[in-house]
Protein backbone atom coordinates (compact mmCIF):
# COMPACT_ATOMS: atom_id res chain seq x y z
CA UNK A 1 0.00 0.00 0.00
CA UNK A 2 1.24 3.49 -0.81
CA UNK A 3 0.79 6.67 1.19
CA UNK A 4 2.34 10.11 0.95
CA UNK A 5 4.94 9.05 3.49
CA UNK A 6 5.92 5.66 2.14
CA UNK A 7 5.00 2.27 0.83
CA UNK A 8 3.73 -0.54 3.05
CA UNK A 9 3.79 -4.26 2.46
CA UNK A 10 1.57 -6.46 4.59
CA UNK A 11 3.07 -9.94 4.73
CA UNK A 12 0.61 -12.79 4.43
CA UNK A 13 2.40 -14.93 6.97
CA UNK A 14 3.04 -14.37 10.64
CA UNK A 15 6.58 -13.99 11.86
CA UNK A 16 8.42 -13.29 15.06
CA UNK A 17 9.93 -9.81 15.23
CA UNK A 18 13.47 -11.07 14.69
CA UNK A 19 12.29 -12.50 11.34
CA UNK A 20 10.09 -9.53 10.37
CA UNK A 21 12.90 -7.01 10.75
CA UNK A 22 15.35 -8.65 8.27
CA UNK A 23 12.49 -9.43 5.86
CA UNK A 24 11.70 -5.73 5.72
CA UNK A 25 15.38 -4.86 5.30
CA UNK A 26 15.59 -7.22 2.28
CA UNK A 27 12.93 -5.03 0.66
CA UNK A 28 14.93 -1.88 1.56
CA UNK A 29 12.50 -0.94 4.31
CA UNK A 30 11.88 -1.33 8.00
CA UNK A 31 9.04 -2.38 10.28
CA UNK A 32 6.36 0.35 10.36
CA UNK A 33 6.81 3.26 12.73
CA UNK A 34 3.94 5.23 14.28
CA UNK A 35 4.65 8.86 15.09
CA UNK A 36 1.18 10.40 14.91
CA UNK A 37 -2.53 9.64 14.86
CA UNK A 38 -2.69 9.77 11.03
CA UNK A 39 -0.15 6.93 10.68
CA UNK A 40 -1.84 5.02 13.48
CA UNK A 41 -5.25 5.29 11.77
CA UNK A 42 -3.77 4.34 8.37
CA UNK A 43 -2.15 1.19 9.75
CA UNK A 44 -5.34 0.21 11.57
CA UNK A 45 -7.27 0.56 8.29
CA UNK A 46 -5.15 -2.04 6.47
CA UNK A 47 -5.36 -4.78 9.12
CA UNK A 48 -8.47 -6.73 10.12
CA UNK A 49 -9.83 -5.76 13.57
CA UNK A 50 -8.06 -7.34 16.55
CA UNK A 51 -5.13 -8.51 14.36
CA UNK A 52 -1.82 -7.80 16.11
CA UNK A 53 1.10 -6.66 13.97
CA UNK A 54 4.71 -5.74 14.70
CA UNK A 55 5.71 -2.11 14.76
CA UNK A 56 9.24 -0.81 14.52
CA UNK A 57 9.73 -0.09 18.20
CA UNK A 58 11.93 -2.23 20.41
CA UNK A 59 13.68 -2.03 23.73
CA UNK A 60 17.39 -1.21 23.66
CA UNK A 61 18.73 -1.14 27.19
CA UNK A 62 16.31 0.90 29.28
CA UNK A 63 14.85 2.81 26.28
CA UNK A 64 12.60 2.02 23.34
CA UNK A 65 14.06 2.87 19.93
CA UNK A 66 12.28 3.22 16.56
CA UNK A 67 13.46 1.21 13.53
CA UNK A 68 13.76 4.42 11.48
CA UNK A 69 16.10 5.83 14.15
CA UNK A 70 13.72 8.69 14.92
CA UNK A 71 13.56 9.97 18.45
CA UNK A 72 9.82 10.56 18.64
CA UNK A 73 8.46 9.81 22.11
CA UNK A 74 4.81 9.31 21.06
CA UNK A 75 3.30 6.18 22.53
CA UNK A 76 -0.01 4.41 22.57
CA UNK A 77 0.82 2.05 25.44
CA UNK A 78 -2.02 -0.09 26.72
CA UNK A 79 -2.53 -0.06 30.50
CA UNK A 80 0.19 -2.19 32.11
CA UNK A 81 2.59 -1.88 29.16
CA UNK A 82 5.44 -1.93 28.46
CA UNK A 83 6.03 -5.22 30.24
CA UNK A 84 9.42 -5.93 31.79
CA UNK A 85 11.34 -8.54 29.81
CA UNK A 86 9.40 -7.96 26.58
CA UNK A 87 11.61 -6.17 24.06
CA UNK A 88 9.56 -6.04 20.84
CA UNK A 89 6.32 -4.12 20.37
CA UNK A 90 3.16 -4.97 18.47
CA UNK A 91 0.03 -2.91 17.84
CA UNK A 92 -3.54 -4.16 17.81
CA UNK A 93 -6.78 -2.37 16.95
CA UNK A 94 -8.87 -1.73 20.04
CA UNK A 95 -11.94 0.31 19.02
CA UNK A 96 -12.67 2.02 15.72
CA UNK A 97 -9.30 2.83 14.16
CA UNK A 98 -7.58 3.28 17.51
CA UNK A 99 -4.78 1.01 18.60
CA UNK A 100 -2.74 0.19 21.65
CA UNK A 101 0.68 -1.41 21.99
Amino acid sequence: KNTDSGCYHVADSSAVYVAAEPNCAKQHGFVATIHDDAKNFFLMSIFPPKTPFWIGLKRVGADFVWADESHDRSTYWAPGNPVAGKDCVYAVQTTGLNSMW
